[in-house]
């Protein structure tokens, strides 16, 4: 079975004094139906810039070629900006799959961060949150929808390729490089909808 790395959102545990890294157990059993094997990294290696970290992160690079992995997900969760930390790491993992031509899949949170990468802007949504769309585009399904930032345009370099009903746009495709992103959570549909399992 081929791995697959994906990001974690940060979660602070005050009582107990405790930053976690986190996922959905249900996004790991997502990945597993789709025929990967998942394999959550965690957010406090990649710090601020110094000699100390470029040496740690060229063995992670290292460590990265030797693993093989077939691909990347941004999961959803937090605002960017929210934690430097989530977002340092973010832009490393981006930056090495990328380089390597591997696909990589921004989830919610993970395709505002690809747009982030290109420059666009989010604004903030209102009926977005705890509710469906019946999507329309490329990819016409109905979906679940968690998100209070959008996409104000379509980013340099993507195409659209599903809006909702509010004309919203909803999931992205590079337009040479296999990078995608789709704004619903495809781990918390109850079963799994079979067309995001054969997209992914």
């Amino acid at each position: 079975m081929k791995s697959i790395l994906v990001s974690q959102r940060i979660d602070i545990i005050s009582d107990r004094n405790e930053i976690r890294d986190s996922l959905d157990q249900k996004l790991i059993e997502f990945i597993l139906q789709s025929g990967y094997f998942p394999i959550p990294f965690p957010n406090c290696i990649i710090q601020n810039q110094n000699k100390q970290q470029n040496d740690i992160k060229e063995k992670i690079k290292s460590f990265l070629v030797r693993m093989e992995p077939s691909g990347l997900v941004l999961s959803g969760g937090n605002n960017l900006g929210q934690f430097e930390a989530r977002d340092n790491t973010e832009s490393f993992l981006f930056n090495f799959f990328s380089k390597k031509n591997l696909p990589i899949l921004g989830i919610c949170r993970g395709m505002q961060f690809l747009s982030y990468k290109q420059g666009c802007n989010l604004v903030k949504v209102e009926g977005h949150v705890g509710t469906r769309h019946k999507l329309k585009g490329e990819i016409c399904h109905e979906v679940n929808s968690f998100h209070q930032f959008a996409l104000t345009q379509t980013p340099e370099e993507y195409i659209t390729i599903a809006k909702s009903e509010d004309e919203t746009i909803k999931a992205i495709k590079h337009k040479s490089k296999n990078l995608e992103g789709w704004m619903w959570h495809p781990e918390r549909e109850n079963p799994f909808s079979i067309h995001d399992i054969e997209r992914f």
